[in-house]
């Protein structure tokens, strides 16, 4: 029962408050489950600094699978050469983006800051801007300054920009998708090989949501 398992999705231990010895789970096999996995690959409290990624979630692969499900239904060499070619078309198109922006970060970052509303009630964190690290450890963790940097650097009139890391700078969107990925001509003009044709994958229930 979810019920029987503690809030453990928190930005730190302390905040969490969680003893993984087992005394706040009332689920004893709740807890078997979760230590058997790793606290360090799920929970957040848990994950190294410095990662530069405010994507913690599969949410990336599972919008990538989105894009190509129609592709999936086709013969293998129709179904990569469609990937192909969709890959071909976002890595072109990221790269324009890149060459136009105006702006010294990348477009979601800085309609990040323009969402951002302090209200805290009686919570503080200790933020320091010289170092860039906040108690939360979503600024070290993410690059990108949490709710209460961007305080403190209003507080300070200063720009919450500033705290932005290099990895979200324009330069480094243009780094990121400088080198496209080169057409290939048509199966029509491919090189008869004597090896056997590749067969269909064989049917199989894949694992996944119902």
């Amino acid at each position: 029962s979810i019920d029987s398992v503690p809030d453990i999705s928190m930005q730190t231990l302390r905040e969490s408050g969680v003893d993984f010895s087992g005394k706040d789970f009332s689920d004893e096999a709740a807890h078997k489950w979760l230590v058997k996995r790793n606290p360090d690959s799920w929970s957040r409290a848990f994950f190294e600094m410095d990662r530069d990624t405010a994507a913690f979630e599969n949410g990336i692969s599972e919008s990538f699978n989105s894009m190509i499900l129609k592709a999936r239904c086709k013969p293998l060499i129709t179904m990569l050469e469609d990937i192909r070619i969709y890959l071909m078309q976002s890595v072109y198109y990221m790269n324009k983006q890149a060459m136009m922006l105006e702006d010294t970060i990348t477009p979601s970052i800085r309609s990040g800051f323009q969402e951002v509303e302090v209200r805290k009630a009686y919570a503080a964190f200790c933020v320091n801007l010289h170092t860039k690290r906040c108690l939360c450890r979503k600024w070290k963790m993410s690059g990108i300054p949490c709710v209460h940097a961007v305080a403190g650097y209003l507080h300070m009139k200063m720009d919450p920009e500033l705290g932005v890391s290099q990895s979200y700078s324009k330069n480094k969107w243009i780094e990121a998708y400088q080198y496209g990925i080169r057409p290939v001509l048509g199966s029509k003009t491919w090189m008869s090989i004597s090896f056997p044709k590749p067969l269909p994958p064989l049917e199989r229930k894949m694992p996944g949501r119902p």
